[in-house]
C-alpha cells in the first residue's frame, strides 16, 4: 500500500510506495506515526502511480486526500528542456540531502535518466509528461513529492 505523510498544517509532505521505501526515503518517519508532526494516510497504488506521472494533483481537506485529474500537454521541445531543468532541480536537492544513502544512489541514477533526454526526438506537442515520457521507454521514475 503506498503512503503519505501529511503535516500537522494539513500539507502533503511526502508520497512513498510503500513503508519500506519511506524507510529509505525519509528516516524520520516515525515523528508522522506517532502524529507528532502529522499523519501518514494510506492511498492507493493507481492514486500514488498517477501523482508520481504527475497526472493527478492531490490536497488534503482536514479529513481525507482530495485528488484532481490532469491531462498534462508539453506543447514544445522549451517546455519540455523546462520541464526536464525544473525535475532536475528538485532531484539535485534530494541528492544533496540524501548523500551517502541508498535513497541519494536511486536519485542520482534518476538524474543520469534525467539528464539523457533527448528532447529533440519527442514529437511535440506531447500528450503526457516527463515522467509518462520516460515510462514509454522503459525507465523506472521518482515523483517530486517523493523527493524531500
Amino acid at each position: 500500500m503506498a503512503l503519505a505523510l501529511i503535516t500537522v498544517h494539513n500539507d502533503i509532505f511526502l508520497i512513498s510506495e510503500n513503508m519500506d521505501k519511506l524507510k529509505l526515503q525519509y528516516p524520520h518517519y516515525g515523528l508522522f506515526e506517532n502524529n507528532h508532526s502529522g499523519k501518514i494516510i494510506n492511498i492507493s497504488q493507481e492514486d500514488f502511480n498517477a501523482l508520481i506521472d504527475r497526472t493527478k494533483n492531490v490536497t488534503y481537506n482536514g479529513t481525507d486526500l482530495v485528488f484532481e485529474t490532469l491531462n498534462p500537454i508539453i506543447e514544445n521541445k522549451e517546455s519540455m528542456d523546462q520541464d526536464i531543468e525544473s525535475l532536475l532541480n528538485c532531484v539535485d536537492n534530494g541528492c544533496k540531502k540524501n548523500k551517502n544513502s541508498a535513497w541519494g544512489t536511486e536519485l542520482n541514477a534518476y538524474k543520469t535518466i534525467l539528464n539523457n533526454i533527448d528532447t529533440s526526438s519527442i514529437n511535440y506537442p506531447y500528450n503526457g509528461t516527463v515522467e509518462t515520457y520516460l515510462k514509454s521507454m522503459g525507465h523506472s521514475v521518482i515523483g517530486t513529492l517523493q523527493i524531500r
